[in-house]
């Protein structure tokens, strides 16, 4: 049923991207609740699809919470703050523990080359900047446009669920199915949706603007990162040389590829100033916050992290020459 849909919003919306992107599909294993074999649009031959891959200028706000009234009032405060931008944006029950906040961009006649990646997290980042203590997979907004893309249910698509409450048995020990469906408003109390009839699907998607001032803004960003990440020597390590590219894309990052950045920069001779410096692009950064955590770091001192260390934080890139540094 959404297969179809999937395909003609698809060709109305490829006129946004110089390259075409290739597009994947995915059912629902109902045992793991995971996608199976991923398989590109144009050869799939299923009537359906539990997930697909998120588009370039899609930017997808996957609010992933147990609590639903965490839900509720952080999927609230999004919602204002892409109203205070004029940005549109369309809410859906997931199927699961969340919801999605959805929106569209424009950035038809950009004069660079920037690639959607930056774009999307810039905007991420505008609006999450103020909004702290919320669970939200930066996956859907930080994946490489260069890469396979990045799965999200489908719209239509199902998550199996165990009953849990007294309704759910009358489907007598079977697994409920839950559809993902556009919604006008956050509901107060969890919903579910469990016939495909009453699934909702969009009718037409409005685009956001990009404007020319924030496309300037995120090139001299770029710009600025990369004349840093091109004075890197030899002598830093890929997982780290990864996790800073991360960073100068305003990725968030965990404490701990925060630690191994510090003490494997300060290793390397670099100033305290030039590596306080490079956490300006993250979207929590905080001047004073960065100075004690750099300064405790480094005072400490902490020591660079060894390979055994990176490769049990799962930390580690396939392609490093470096053999057990220490």
């Amino acid at each position: 049923m959404n297969v179809k849909w999937i395909k003609q919003w698809n060709e109305q919306n490829k006129t946004q991207y110089i390259i075409p992107q290739t597009h994947f599909f995915s059912l629902n294993n109902p045992h793991t609740n995971m996608p199976t074999r991923w398989i590109e649009m144009d050869k799939w031959d299923n009537g359906k699809t539990d997930f697909r891959t998120i588009h370039w200028n899609e930017l997808v706000f996957d609010i992933d919470e147990k609590d639903w009234k965490k839900v509720h009032k952080v999927g609230y405060m999004i919602i204002d703050m892409l109203l205070s931008y004029q940005i549109p944006f369309y809410i859906y029950l997931t199927g699961g523990k969340g919801i999605h906040i959805k929106c569209y961009l424009n950035a038809r006649g950009k004069e660079n080359d920037t690639d959607w990646q930056p774009i999307r997290q810039y905007i991420y980042n505008l609006i999450t900047n103020n909004i702290s203590n919320i669970n939200i997979d930066t996956r859907k907004v930080s994946w490489d446009d260069y890469s396979m893309g990045s799965l999200i249910r489908a719209e239509g698509g199902i998550k199996w669920h165990v009953p849990q409450k007294l309704e759910d048995f009358r489907w007598k020990g079977k697994k409920v199915p839950c559809y993902k469906s556009i919604i006008d408003e956050i509901p107060e109390e969890k919903v579910y949706i469990h016939s495909h009839k009453q699934v909702k699907m969009p009718s037409k998607f409005k685009q956001w603007q990009v404007s020319k001032s924030i496309l300037s803004e995120i090139e001299d960003k770029l710009n600025e990162s990369n004349l840093v990440l091109n004075n890197f020597n030899n002598g830093i390590r890929p997982c780290i040389k990864e996790k800073l590219k991360d960073l100068a894309n305003g990725i968030n990052l965990s404490h701990n590829e925060r630690v191994m950045i510090v003490t494997e920069l300060f290793s390397k001779r670099w100033t305290q100033d030039a590596i306080k410096s490079l956490f300006r692009t993250s979207h929590d950064y905080n001047a004073n916050t960065t100075n004690y955590q750099v300064n405790h770091i480094i005072s400490v001192p902490y020591k660079p992290f060894s390979c055994e260390k990176i490769k049990d934080h799962n930390l580690c890139t396939s392609d490093c020459s470096f053999k057990n540094y220490v």
